[in-house]
């Protein structure tokens, strides 16, 4: 088997193009290697063979097929000053051209995220009901509150939009320690209906139904919105907030 650096050497002769003291050491090795030697032999006569086939012309429907073939903007030589503007303003108005619109519709999706956000952070300064989703609009019909030191709490009444009706009301609640108080409703149950106790994660939650009373034992819930909705228009709900057993507000609100 011939060394790969020697093959290189053989290539090289053959090119003409191999120096003198590489030309020293493949004549050394192929003195030393006959197989290599008929190799090289071999090689050689292809080589000058080659080297003097005669030149052929290709025949006038070859050489109009090839010259058709070409294309000759692409090739032609750019000497023409204006020309070569030419291709600069097409290049330019071609980069300029997609660097526009991957701008614009990123501006869309930049303009798009900032509406929505705006939109979402208008909407929960508007209303700020804990937990609920989907209100348009709130209005604060009454508001009571304490920040003594033995009872901490604020509830706010207000009035939400949520569809076309005005049938639509929620408590928020922000009581601290939570786990001190129950907040008691006291309502019509033919006309009243709680819309979101289930989606609100309370410790414990006592229904009556048939009297109109339910009692809410928040837990670590600190604040929390209690939604309502009224069959008919007006009504009247008892807001009664306990502190263990002792009551620290106790309220009637009308909704209309």
């Amino acid at each position: 088997m011939i060394d790969k650096k020697y093959l290189e050497l053989i290539n090289k002769d053959i090119d003409k193009i191999i120096s003198a003291d590489e030309k020293k050491a493949l004549l050394k090795f192929l003195g030393e290697n006959p197989d290599a030697g008929n190799l090289y032999n071999e090689l050689t006569k292809t080589g000058q063979m080659l080297n003097h086939l005669p030149d052929r012309e290709p025949s006038p429907d070859l050489q109009s097929r090839i010259l058709m073939s070409i294309d000759h903007n692409r090739y032609s030589p750019k000497n023409n000053p204006l020309a070569v503007f030419g291709d600069f303003i097409s290049a330019l108005k071609t980069k300029w051209a997609f660097s526009f619109s991957f701008g614009l519709a990123a501006g869309i999706v930049l303009l798009a995220v900032i509406l929505s956000v705006t939109s979402l952070v208008r909407t929960s300064i508007e209303k700020d009901i804990y937990g609920t989703i989907g209100i348009t609009s709130a209005e604060v019909l009454r508001s009571f509150s304490s920040d003594s030191p033995d009872n901490f709490f604020k509830i706010d009444l207000l009035k939400v939009r949520a569809s076309d009706d005005d049938n639509h009301f929620a408590f928020n609640v922000d009581i601290t320690p939570p786990e001190e108080y129950i907040l008691e409703l006291n309502y019509n149950p033919e006309n009243v209906i709680f819309e979101n106790l289930s989606s609100v994660k309370f410790e414990k939650i006592n229904l009556e139904s048939t009297s109109g009373k339910i009692r809410i034992f928040p837990s670590a819930t600190s604040r929390f919105s209690v939604m309502i909705a009224l069959k008919n228009t007006g009504e009247e709900i008892g807001i009664n907030l306990l502190k263990g057993e002792k009551s620290v507000l106790d309220r009637k609100v009308s909704l209309k």
